[in-house]
Parts: C-alpha cells; sequence; structure tokens
C-alpha cells in the first residue's frame, strides 16, 4: 500500500483542485459582498451543479458544452471574488489549504472499497464519462441508483475533462470531488476503480 499517488493520481487531483478554483470563484460571485466567503466552496459547487442540470438534464445540451460553460464563467467571477474577499479571509483561506495538503495527498492515493463506491457512484460516474450526458429514459446503466444526485459525480467528470483523457490504460477508472470534506471517494479522479463492464472510452472517443 503506498501513502502517495501516483502521476495518474495527481493528475487527478490537479483537475479537481481546478474545478474547486472554479466553484470558490462561482460562489463568491454568488454570494455578493456580504458572503460568508467560508461557503463559496459549496454555493459554487451548487451554481455548477445547477447549471448541469438546467441545461443538461432539462436542456439536453452535452456536459462537455456545460463544463467549458462554467470554467469560462469562473473566469471573471474569479476577478470580481478577489477585489470582494478582504485580506483577512483570503490569508485564512491560503492558511488552510496550506495545511491541507498532506491529508489531501494521502487521500489522492486511497482506492475505492466501500460497497457504494461500485454500486452507483462509480458506475454513475462513469456514465457521465463515457457518454457525456445524463442518463435517460429508456438506457441502460450498470448501476443500483442511476437516479441518485449527480454532484458529485460531476465534479468527476469535470475533472476527467481537465485531463483531456482519464487514464484508463488498465481498463479502470477513479473518480474525484473538490474537497478533504467529501473524504476518499472525492479525491480518486484519474486513476484505478471499479470495471463495471464495456470497454472504457473517455468523452468524444
Amino acid at each position: 500500500m503506498s501513502y502517495l499517488p501516483t502521476l495518474a493520481q495527481l493528475a487527478g487531483l490537479i483537475g479537481v483542485a481546478v474545478a474547486a478554483a472554479a466553484f470558490l470563484a462561482l460562489g463568491a460571485a454568488a454570494g455578493g459582498g456580504g458572503r460568508r466567503s467560508e461557503g463559496d466552496l459549496v454555493a459554487g459547487w451548487g451554481v455548477a451543479t445547477a447549471a448541469f442540470v438546467a441545461f443538461g438534464a432539462l436542456g439536453g445540451v452535452a456536459l462537455g458544452w456545460i463544463t467549458a460553460g462554467v470554467f469560462a464563467a469562473a473566469v471573471p467571477c474569479s476577478l470580481l471574488a478577489l477585489r470582494r474577499t478582504r485580506h483577512e479571509h483570503a490569508r485564512a483561506l491560503l492558511i488552510a489549504a496550506v495545511l491541507s495538503v498532506p491529508l489531501i495527498v494521502v487521500v489522492a492515493a486511497m482506492s475505492p472499497s466501500q460497497w457504494d463506491e461500485f454500486t452507483h457512484w462509480l458506475p454513475n460516474a462513469r456514465y457521465l464519462v463515457e457518454h457525456g450526458d445524463f442518463p435517460r429514459a429508456g438506457i441502460w446503466i450498470p448501476s443500483s441508483q442511476p437516479s441518485y444526485p449527480y454532484a458529485l459525480p460531476l465534479v468527476a467528470y469535470m475533472a476527467s475533462q481537465l485531463a483531456g483523457r482519464l487514464d484508463l490504460a488498465e481498463g479502470e477508472l477513479r473518480q474525484d470531488a473538490p474537497q478533504a470534506q467529501h473524504g476518499r471517494f472525492a479525491a480518486t479522479a484519474g486513476g484505478r476503480s471499479a470495471d463495471v463492464g464495456g470497454h472504457p472510452r473517455a468523452v468524444g472517443a
């Protein structure tokens, strides 16, 4: 057992970090000047998820285009966030990020092991990566909960898009989410996971 991530796992971790930065920017812009900055990450995650649901699930827009739109919107939002964030808040965020690095690195090296990762979290995220769309009526997906909320698998999808392709050379898929707060499943994009039938491929392949 290794406590250090592989290069593939590091690539996934970087993808999640960039997604988290986008969430922070979106949350800061949505929260206004009087917001509590510690809630920016979750608020931005909610904004991004709402965009995926509105345009993807309801509008039928491909998830790849929505991902591009989310990251594009995060650029001006980040400039606005820098203007709104007070110096002491920015310093506190930086300190928290630095102190979290050792834990995040160790978590990024972990492999999926819990039952729900294999019954629905991994299969649901894999479907997004392979098809670039939400499951539709009449389409079979090898998951015990295909209609389970997709906020967490969407982070895995976004990380895969940042990496260009997930490393599926070993027939495996791994996923990440933007936090040490969400544990193991959160920091595993770009490496190993359950191989749920079929032949893995990246979105657009």
